[in-house]
């Protein structure tokens, strides 16, 4: 639910940095110019990748329209029976949340872009610059000036399509190549708010809880009375500050419950009217409440559940990406017994 959340808190109108969770559309021509899809291990978060590579390819200024459309979705699940079956669903979602922080890769390969793109555009301007100080006096000199400054300025802003062979073999039509035009100015703000972003998926999870820890730790074995009163009261401040954000957390879950009893019902409607509610109802069934054990508590206890799923797997994956950047995929079980059935019904 936090993940969604997050997913969610962007979609608002006026709204100039998106990123798509799973499910996005590219025109063609984007496509191209960037140089398609990467397929390295570092781009394991393909859908947070491919956001980047265009975001800062059209150096920040990347246009991103929601299209709202009907979705089912499933938590990761165990067919094991019994408390053995719960443990073995608390194992399979961990290993969801490691595919998901896995992802913190691309916080350095947004660094990179950052940087490639500063560098085009500093190249991009000292070509432009070169024209006005040359002031050539011939007109064939002015031609060759000219002839220089429009290739380096498109060789610095529009990325070279593929060269390797497949490219030239390839039976999929390609497109026109793109006009050089002069590149639109970095969007500053796009920028930090990406950089934020990335900071709300990759660091803020464990800094969270390090934090939590560290201060605890801190607060307990060392006396008041040898803390300084400054530091004593930043440590007041921030303690307020993290019941004032749990309390926004429940408001949040509040909220998020009402959203999932609309979902559940708009999708039952449907279910009725396609003459499938029985079966699934049967088989799958619509659960209402998001909060099925302990209500409340459950809602109150919420910080256990986000160490677990959210800090560890966090911590886990940057240590290891001190040794590899390669991840063993392997996709968690979700609940598809109606779906098995229908699709052996179907001739």
């Amino acid at each position: 639910m936090m993940w969604a959340g997050a997913g969610l808190s962007s979609m608002y109108s006026g709204s100039t940095v998106c990123i798509p969770t799973s499910v996005y559309s590219l025109p063609m021509a984007l496509v191209e110019q960037v140089g398609g899809w990467d397929t390295d291990p570092g781009a394991i978060g393909e859908d947070l990748h491919m956001y980047l590579k265009c975001f800062f390819a059209l150096s920040g200024n990347l246009n991103v329209r929601i299209v709202y459309a009907a979705a089912s979705q499933c938590d990761v699940s165990s067919d094991v029976p019994g408390i053995k079956g719960y443990f073995d669903g608390l194992n399979a979602r961990y290993g969801q949340a490691l595919r998901h922080m896995w992802g913190s890769l691309d916080t350095g390969y947004t660094i990179r872009k950052t940087f490639e793109m500063v560098d085009r555009h500093r190249r991009a301007t000292q070509a432009h610059s070169d024209l006005q100080l040359s002031a050539p006096k011939y007109a064939e000199d002015a031609i060759r000036v000219l002839q220089r400054v429009l290739l380096t300025a498109c060789s610095s802003t529009l990325i070279t399509p593929y060269t390797s062979v497949e490219h030239h073999t390839s039976p999929t039509p390609k497109l026109a190549a793109p006009a050089c035009v002069s590149p639109q100015p970095i969007h500053k703000m796009n920028v930090l708010t990406v950089y934020e972003r990335l900071f709300e998926a990759h660091f803020l999870p464990i800094h969270l809880v390090v934090i939590l820890i560290t201060s605890s730790i801190f607060t307990l074995l060392v006396p008041a009375s040898s803390i300084p009163e400054v530091f004593r009261l930043a440590l007041t401040f921030s303690s307020w500050c993290r019941v004032v954000g749990w309390l926004c957390m429940l408001c949040y879950f509040h909220r998020y419950q009402k959203y999932h009893r609309l979902c559940v019902a708009l999708r039952q409607e449907e279910m009725r009217k396609a003459g499938m509610l029985d079966e699934v109802t049967e088989h799958d069934g619509f659960t209402h409440s998001i909060f099925q054990v302990a209500g409340l508590i459950e809602v109150g206890l919420f910080p256990i559940g986000g160490t677990i799923f959210g800090a560890i797997p966090a911590l886990q994956a940057v240590v290891s990406h001190l040794l590899t950047d390669r991840l063993t995929y392997v996709v968690s079980l979700k609940p598809q017994v109606a779906m098995k059935r229908w699709r052996g019904m179907t001739p």
